[in-house]
């Protein structure tokens, strides 16, 4: 059965590119694990892990879901942009799902680290620093600090005739070979092959569905035969990165040509984050001859307390009250206090309580009156009624009315939501028919629009 702390988050390969990257650069995310394709390719195809997300005050947040032996809850990043009420509704919702309060917020941009940490929730751990190149600089590999980098690419090209192509279909078989001898002579190197190889191939395959702002790839060839291939893309405008660079380990220098090459195509970026080196000795040598003209700070956190008590804000102002209703006689219906404007959430979800099921069976073991009530306000399904865990303290939203040319409608989510702009007095309604994909019952419809079905199935 599903989760419902589940049930409205959306797998990571529906979200809006354009408004992740916009989300990115309002929050100035700088971490190389921002970088879409990564995230995409790093768990796209696993058995125990996905990426799950949704929008929540302004910020987007992106959870990690395990689901194999283990089944937690855990945050990839803070909201981004930074939002404490939606990492506070974030790590509610992850507590909730865990039955504990050891979250984990697996990758943390330097410049939210302060703001994480005035919480003393957390634990927080420094990751690796990740190495920040300037596309200009390494364009013209000007100056004396390049020296050692022009001579190493000069090397390179003396080897042999280098020809540079984009990555196409047709090179993919020669990449893929080229991957598996670079993985044999790394095995006891990298201990982030794995990765790699799952990277480049989904790299592979995703070449041309996705944008060439946003992945791109070129193939280096001597005499016909793919010897290199790089990939990578914008994180967002103004910034790059590296995602993938193999090289054949038996031509001397290959990895600076390419790699050199790569920056220099980027120059519509002010900066690229190449990652870390991952603890590798030989890997930190050659980023360094690069030249970085900076480094960026990331960590990661793990919950070791309770949430604090959520500062009060104002009361809230009331919106709605119970009166007799206008189109049934001796009911009672919602009534709008405030003025609503269309696509408002007028009453949304978590107004609902229906955390106790009452069987189709169990329902005529109940006294007339109480199912009376049951039939008359709860959600029906193959299953039974979603009921309140007691009848006599149903919510508010309950007693929204059905009319034909309804003033709300009820959205993926459960939210009544506002079709158009609502007064001050008006009583608020719904047609419940809509939502229903089978029919347990009916009524009489007295809501006298022009449009009344006179006959409801719910």
């Amino acid at each position: 059965m599903p989760n419902p702390l589940l049930s409205d988050l959306r797998p990571l390969q529906l979200i809006d590119l354009t408004r992740f990257k916009q989300a990115i650069a309002a929050g100035q995310q700088q971490g190389w694990n921002f970088y879409f394709p990564f995230l995409l390719f790093v768990r796209l195809g696993s058995k125990s892990t996905r990426y799950l997300w949704e929008e929540a005050d302004g910020s987007l947040v992106l959870f990690r879901h395990q689901y194999g032996r283990k089944n937690r809850l855990d945050l990839a990043f803070p909201p981004f942009p930074y939002q404490e009420a939606a990492l506070r509704r974030a790590l509610e919702r992850i507590n909730d799902f865990n039955k504990s309060y050891t979250s984990r917020i697996y990758f943390i941009d330097e410049q939210d680290m302060p703001r994480l940490q005035e919480l003393n929730i957390f634990r927080l751990s420094k990751r690796n620093p990740q190495y920040l190149y300037s596309p200009q600089a390494l364009s013209r590999l000007a100056g004396s600090q390049f020296r050692n980098l022009r001579r190493n690419i000069h090397h390179a090209k003396r080897q042999a005739e280098i020809q540079i192509q984009p990555f196409a279909p047709e090179y993919a078989a020669q990449c893929r070979r080229l991957l598996g001898v670079w993985e044999k002579r790394k095995a006891n190197k990298s201990g982030s092959l794995f990765l790699q190889h799952r990277y480049a191939l989904n790299a592979f395959h995703f070449a041309h569905q996705l944008d060439d702002r946003d992945l791109q790839g070129s193939v280096y060839l001597v005499n016909e035969q793919v010897c290199a291939f790089t990939f990578g893309g914008e994180i967002r405008p103004n910034l790059g990165c590296l995602l993938l660079a193999i090289a054949d380990q038996e031509m001397t220098c290959l990895s600076y040509l390419v790699r050199q090459h790569f920056f220099a195509a980027m120059q519509e970026c002010a900066i690229v984050n190449d990652g870390s080196d991952g603890g590798e000795r030989g890997l930190g040598e050659m980023k360094q001859r690069f030249r970085p003209c900076g480094f960026h700070a990331a960590y990661t956190a793990k919950q070791i307390t309770r949430l604090p008590p959520r500062t009060p804000g104002p009361y809230p102002r009331a919106r709605y009250e119970l009166r007799p209703s206008r189109m049934l006689p001796d009911q009672v219906g919602l009534f709008a206090l405030t003025a609503f404007l269309a696509d408002d959430i007028v009453a949304p979800y978590a107004y609902f309580d229906e955390s106790r099921l009452i069987g189709w069976k169990e329902l005529e073991t109940l006294d007339e009156a109480t199912r009376y009530k049951v039939v008359q306000y709860c959600y029906k399904d193959r299953k039974g009624l979603h009921a309140p865990k007691n009848i006599n303290s149903i919510g508010i939203c309950y007693f929204i009315n059905h009319s034909c040319d309804p003033n709300l409608y009820c959205n993926k989510k459960g939210d009544f939501v506002a079709l158009r702009n609502i007064q001050a007095g008006e009583e608020l309604t719904a047609d419940l028919e809509k939502n229903m994909k089978q029919t347990y019952s009916e009524f009489s419809c007295a809501c006298q629009s022009a449009h009344c079905r006179k006959i409801v199935r719910l």
